[in-house]
């Protein structure tokens, strides 16, 4: 189905409140990343690979810049400045917080030992917006829906099973994009 609709902004029925999150994790899982990035990197991606995994659009770009970096270069290249570097020349070095907030992430984790903790709550606070996003979801569509009942069902079936694929951490499971 078309999930793109769903994936801004808060879900109708969520009201005034905030969706889950916590951002002293995100910043601790970004933190560690640049920290040690010989074993936080792999941990975080293997878990929070997936788009809005990070509440915070500044933390998503410079998870995915590292990622993306990891990818092309041995993990112990990967620093604040390689990381800026490659932000800046993204054009978002800016609007994460420049240069500063970068080395802020790393100064902030006093050690990446307990990297996957952090990692956790930041998954699990991903799962349940996705799951919000996806109950608001299919409650809009049995309001007014567009299809027969059954094949909504099957539908609702299959927006569920991705939710419950991201959260046992399967591989390759692109969402929200």
């Amino acid at each position: 189905g078309d999930t793109a609709v769903s994936s801004y902004g808060p879900p109708m029925t969520t009201g005034d409140r905030p969706l889950p999150n916590n951002s002293e994790a995100e910043v601790a899982v970004l933190g560690a990343m640049l920290l040690d990035p010989e074993h936080a990197i792999d941990k975080a991606v293997t878990r929070l690979n997936f788009g809005q995994a990070f509440y915070s659009p500044a933390h998503q770009a410079i998870f995915e810049t590292i990622v993306a970096i990891s990818n092309e270069k041995p993990h112990g290249q990967i620093d604040p400045v390689t990381v800026g570097d490659a932000l800046h020349s993204r054009n978002k070095l800016e609007e994460v917080g420049g240069t500063s907030y970068i080395m802020r992430l790393m100064n902030s984790v006093p050690t990446a030992a307990n990297v996957e903790d952090y990692i956790d709550i930041v998954h699990q606070n991903a799962v349940l917006r996705r799951l919000i996003r996806t109950s608001a979801d299919i409650m809009n569509k049995c309001y007014a829906p567009e299809q027969e009942v059954r094949s909504l069902l099957d539908e609702v079936e299959s927006e569920v099973l991705e939710v419950t694929n991201l959260s046992s951490g399967a591989d390759g499971v692109a969402i929200g994009i």
